[in-house]
């Protein structure tokens, strides 16, 4: 098959999970605390269910990596991640739980498909505003079918900058103000949805100039990181380092806010 194909399956996953989300929004939800604060409905289950039903009969050889399969704790990130088979599915059935349990339309549905390692196809769907960010590797990245690029911003002191807030890792929180004090000087303005797979497709459209976030996983980030990157930018650890599946954190954007924001540091 080839890698067209595992694109239009990464976008049917994000819009069929994506299109049961929307029904369900105006509905009470059954809320469960993971930790610190982070939650999970029922609402997520049922979106990996629909996710992974997809994928695995489409492709039922392949590695399936989702959030809520982690949680249930049978295999750690690690573990799951270091004995996945050549492809793998990283899913984020419902990022930005937190704002879908509070009705801020500010979560998203993440599909990514990984190749001995490397991010190839991805889609996040985006059910409050049906819009469908998607981007197979070597062909560029799309909003709703139309060609995205990154910022053309090229200052600190002129771009929008997202910042993820940890939900449940105190001291990567505490890192995470360290920074934000460190460099609000020399930013134009901030902002914190924490939705790291949309921050990240609106750095790739250009909405925000530049996101960097702490305490997040591969689920969260695979697909927004090949937008960013397939849309003119480039995607970093914070010491500047490439990034790579174990990582839990990145900074995204256009190559010389990204070097800026190194250089601040």
């Amino acid at each position: 098959m080839n890698d067209q194909a595992f694109l239009e399956v990464a976008c049917r996953a994000a819009k069929s999970a994506g299109q049961m989300i929307r029904e369900e929004t105006s509905r009470p939800h059954t809320v469960s605390r993971k930790h610190g604060f982070d939650f999970v409905t029922e609402v997520d289950r049922r979106s990996e269910e629909i996710i992974r039903g997809i994928i695995t009969t489409e492709f039922p050889e392949h590695s399936f990596f989702g959030e809520e399969e982690v949680s249930s704790g049978r295999q750690s990130e690690d573990e799951l991640l270091d004995h996945a088979k050549e492809y793998l599915w990283a899913v984020d059935a419902l990022d930005g739980t937190t704002n879908f349990i509070r009705g801020i339309p500010q979560f998203a549905v993440s599909v990514a498909l990984l190749h001995h390692g490397v991010i190839i196809a991805g889609a996040v769907y985006d059910p409050s505003r049906d819009e469908l960010f998607s981007a197979l590797r070597g062909h560029g990245a799309t909003l709703n079918g139309q060609p995205i690029r990154v910022s053309q911003v090229h200052a600190l002191s002129d771009a929008i900058m997202s910042f993820g807030y940890p939900a449940s890792d105190m001291k990567k929180r505490e890192n995470t103000v360290s920074r934000f004090n460190q460099l609000s000087p020399q930013l134009g303005s901030i902002r914190v949805f924490n939705c790291a797979s949309l921050l990240l497709c609106y750095t790739a459209c250009g909405r925000i100039d530049l996101t960097f976030e702490q305490g997040i996983h591969l689920w969260d980030m695979a697909a927004g990181l090949l937008l960013v990157e397939e849309a003119g930018g480039i995607t970093r650890m914070i010491d500047g380092t490439q990034l790579t599946a174990h990582a839990r954190e990145n900074l995204a954007g256009p190559e010389v806010l990204v070097n800026e924001f190194l250089k601040n540091l």
